[in-house]
C-alpha cells in the first residue's frame, strides 16, 4: 500500500487511503463539474430567462448576466484560494469559512447557508412541478413538488454514488435539450423579434430582475459541499468550479441572444415556456427542464446534509445530525432533516418568492468568503500559502457589488 502525502502539511493522510492504495471519492468531472453545471442550469435557464430578457431587453440582460457571473467568479477564485491552502473537509463553504475566520464566524454563516441550500432544493422542485403541472393540471404544483422531493430524498438517502450517476445521465439530456434549442428558431413561431438590443418592456427594476436571476449562478458552492467525498479537493474544486462557471456564462449569453433574435419581448414576458416553443424538438426541452430542475434539487440533497453534518461535528447543532449510517457512511438523519425543511419551502413558497431570499443569503455568504480570502492576503498570514493566488483587490471588488445590491 502506498501512502499519500499532503503537500501542505507533509504528513501522512491516512484518511485518504483505502484498499489497494487508491484514494476514496470522486474526481473533478463527476464530483465537481457535473454537479456545478447542473446546479447552474436549473429553474432560471428554462423558466425565467425569457421573462428577464423580455423585461430588461437584450443589452441590459447581457449586463445583468455578466454582473452576476463576475460576482460568482470572484467568489470562486476566493474559494479556490482557500481550498488550495488547507485540507478541505466535509461541509464545503461552511468548512472553508470556519477554518479561516473561526467556528464562531463560520457558524453564523453556516446556519443560514444550510437553510439557503434547503430553500434551493424547494426552489428547483417547484420549478419541476410548475412544468409538469402544465401537462397534468389535475395534480397541483404542491402535490407534484412533495411527491418529487420524497422520491429524490430516497435516492440521496441510500446512495451518493447512485445519485451522482443519475446526474451524469441528466447532464447528457441537458446537452441534447440545448442542441435542440439552438437548432430551432423563429420559423417555429414566426414572431416579431426585438429590433434592437435597447428595447424593453420593463415592469420590474434592474435589481428585482437581478434578484430573480442570481440564484442561477449559485450552484458553484454545491460541489464544495461534497468536498469530503472528493479524491483531491484542492485540485478538483478550483478547476471544476471555474470551468463550470465559464461554460455556463457562455451558454447563458448565447441563449439570451438567441431569444432576443427569435421572439418578441412581449412574447418572452408572457410565455414562461417560450424556449420549448422555439426548439427544434420541443420534447427535448421538456426533458431538459425536468432534468435540470431534478438534478439541481438532487445536488442540493447531496450537499445540504453534509453542511448540516459539518455543523454538528463542530458542535454548532446537536451532534446527532452528524451521525453516519450504512456501508457508504451516508448522513441519513441530516438528509431527512433537509427533506423536512425543503417540504416547508415547497408548501409555502413559489419561484418568484424564494429567488430573492436565495439571492440575499448567497450574497452575504459570498461576501464573507471573499472577505476571508482578502483578509488573509492583507495580513500576510504566514500560514496563508495557497497554490491558487488572486490579487486582493479582485476579492474586495465583490464587497462593492454586495454593498451596491443591498
Amino acid at each position: 500500500m502506498t501512502a499519500i502525502i499532503n503537500p501542505l502539511s507533509k504528513e501522512w493522510d491516512k484518511n485518504d487511503l483505502c484498499q489497494g492504495g487508491q484514494k476514496k471519492g470522486f474526481g473533478t468531472f463527476l464530483g465537481v463539474f457535473v454537479p456545478s453545471i447542473l446546479m447552474v442550469f436549473g429553474v432560471i435557464i428554462f423558466l425565467r430567462l425569457g421573462m428577464i430578457v423580455g423585461q430588461a431587453g437584450l443589452v441590459t440582460s447581457l449586463l445583468l448576466i455578466t454582473f452576476a457571473t463576475l460576482i460568482a467568479l470572484v467568489t470562486t477564485f476566493s474559494m479556490a484560494s482557500i481550498s488550495t491552502n488547507i485540507e478541505v473537509g466535509k461541509g464545503g463553504v461552511y468548512y472553508l469559512l470556519s477554518r479561516s475566520l473561526g467556528i464562531e464566524v463560520g457558524s453564523a454563516i453556516g446556519v443560514p447557508l444550510y437553510l439557503k441550500q434547503c430553500l434551493s432544493i424547494a426552489f428547483c422542485v417547484i420549478g419541476f412541478a410548475e412544468s409538469l403541472n402544465e401537462l397534468v393540471p389535475l395534480w397541483s404544483i404542491t402535490e407534484i413538488g412533495i411527491g418529487t422531493l420524497l422520491t429524490l430524498t430516497l435516492l440521496a438517502y441510500f446512495s451518493l454514488n447512485g445519485a451522482l450517476k443519475v446526474q451524469l445521465l441528466i447532464f447528457v439530456i441537458l446537452i441534447a435539450s440545448l442542441v435542440s434549442l439552438f437548432f430551432g428558431g423563429s420559423e417555429m413561431l414566426a414572431p416579431e423579434p426585438a429590433k434592437n438590443g435597447f428595447e424593453t418592456t420593463q415592469q420590474l427594476s434592474f435589481w428585482a430582475l437581478f434578484a430573480i436571476f442570481f440564484p442561477a449562478m449559485t450552484g458553484i458552492e454545491s460541489s464544495v459541499s461534497l468536498s469530503g467525498d472528493l479524491r483531491n479537493p484542492s485540485k478538483s474544486l478550483p478547476f471544476g468550479t471555474i470551468s463550470a462557471l465559464l461554460v455556463a456564462y457562455a451558454i447563458y449569453m448565447l441563449i439570451a441572444l438567441f431569444l432576443a433574435q427569435n421572439a418578441s419581448l412581449e412574447l418572452l414576458v408572457s410565455d414562461p415556456f417560450i424556449i420549448q416553443a422555439l426548439a427544434k424538438v420541443p420534447a427535448l426541452i421538456v426533458l431538459g427542464i425536468w432534468g435540470a430542475t431534478i438534478s439541481s434539487a438532487l445536488g442540493g440533497l447531496l450537499g445540504a446534509p453534509r453542511t448540516l453534518q459539518a455543523l454538528a461535528e463542530d458542535g454548532v447543532v446537536p451532534k446527532i445530525f452528524g451521525k453516519n449510517f450504512g456501508k457508504m457512511q451516508e448522513p441519513r438523519l441530516a438528509t431527512l432533516t433537509t427533506c423536512i425543511i425543503s417540504l416547508v419551502g415547497i408548501y409555502y413558497g413559489s419561484i418568484n418568492v424564494i429567488a430573492p431570499l436565495l439571492t440575499m443569503i448567497c450574497l452575504i455568504c459570498y461576501a464573507f468568503l471573499n472577505f476571508s480570502a482578502g483578509l488573509e492576503t492583507l495580513m500576510a498570514n504566514p500560514s496563508w500559502r495557497p497554490r491558487f493566488r488572486i490579487h486582493w483587490r479582485v476579492r474586495n471588488s465583490h464587497r462593492l457589488h454586495f454593498n451596491t445590491t443591498t
